[in-house]
């Protein structure tokens, strides 16, 4: 009937208002799921939130902040590996440190469901600096 029913803010603690970016709905229009200028995803909706609470508190791709170049045709391609972003294989999920999740968080990333264990634990090198970071499964 196009009246409010609800007002929602995001302040998030020590950093004040983070701004939305996204947001979809669900089909049922009872939960959406938004993300903000710190990175955070919101969800919001009627219901219990247990599902959720099992859900590690940070997640990332491991390939987030790697760099990107652009080849002689003008296209992207990720530095380290000269591949189109796209036509890479599925990233694991990480912590904001780069350590791998365990195997059952890394089957929430499309394309690695029906991995088997093995195929679920990335291999990790060691760049010049001592820090690991994950690469990928040949």
């Amino acid at each position: 009937r196009g009246t409010k029913i609800r007002n929602y803010f995001n302040m998030i603690e020590g950093q004040g208002h983070g701004a939305v970016f996204d947001c979809k709905f669900s089909p049922d229009g009872n939960h959406f799921a938004c993300t903000d200028s710190h990175g955070h995803l919101l969800l919001f909706g009627f219901g219990c939130s247990k599902y959720y609470e099992k859900i590690p508190d940070q997640m990332f791709f491991h390939t987030d902040y790697r760099p990107l170049i652009r080849d002689a045709n003008n296209y992207v391609l990720d530095e380290q590996t000269q591949q189109a972003p796209h036509l890479m294989p599925p990233p694991f999920l990480v912590d904001v440190d780069g350590n791998p999740h365990p195997t059952k968080f890394q089957r929430l990333v499309p394309g690695r469901e029906n991995c088997k264990d093995e195929q679920l634990i990335p291999q990790l090198g060691y760049v010049a600096n001592g820090d690991g970071e994950v690469v990928e499964q040949v």
